[in-house]
């Protein structure tokens, strides 16, 4: 029997539930897209507030979960070009690793080198994103120039030679 002195979201209460790698912890209140929830983060305690209808789709994931996925994608120092991204101050640094690891899902590493010491990084980057505007392919031969940088001086393998 539905009590009428209780608000007809709390009487379908997900609290201890988890979902989606939440766990739902308490009601929040009302929003105009049904109702809120705490939740934290299973792996991290991070503390999120989450519609019923978005945790029982399952589609939220804490940033620990997206971070440890683009870890175990790189193909290179993940955590070292980080600290090099965020040292010369660049922002939005997810995209340099999406777009880092884009190309080397195409490409080795040296085919990545040779291509910015020749100069054929335009090249290289029209052949992968050839369907995308102007001012896309410019930002991603940038990241790709970026990343073979930070090679260059990490990495004794990619030192250019002096000659």
């Amino acid at each position: 029997m539905i009590d009428m002195d209780v608000p007809i979201r709390m009487q379908y209460d997900i609290s201890g539930q988890i979902l989606g790698g939440w766990k739902v912890i308490s009601y929040a209140g009302p929003s105009h897209n049904g109702s809120t929830w705490n939740c934290e983060c299973i792996k991290c305690g991070n503390q999120q507030i989450y519609t019923k209808v978005r945790l029982l789709s399952l589609k939220t994931v804490c940033p620990c979960v997206k971070l440890a996925e683009l870890r175990a994608k790189s193909h290179y120092d993940y955590d070292t070009y980080n600290e090099y991204l965020i040292a010369k101050m660049y922002s939005d640094i997810p995209s340099y690793h999406a777009e880092v690891n884009h190309a080397l899902d195409l490409y080795s590493v040296d085919e990545l080198i040779e291509a910015y010491t020749t100069d054929r990084i335009p090249e290289l980057v029209d052949t992968m994103k050839g369907h995308l505007s102007a001012a896309a392919r410019h930002s991603s031969r940038r990241k790709i120039k970026i990343f073979c940088v930070f090679l260059q001086k990490t990495d004794p393998k990619y030192i250019p030679s002096e000659s």
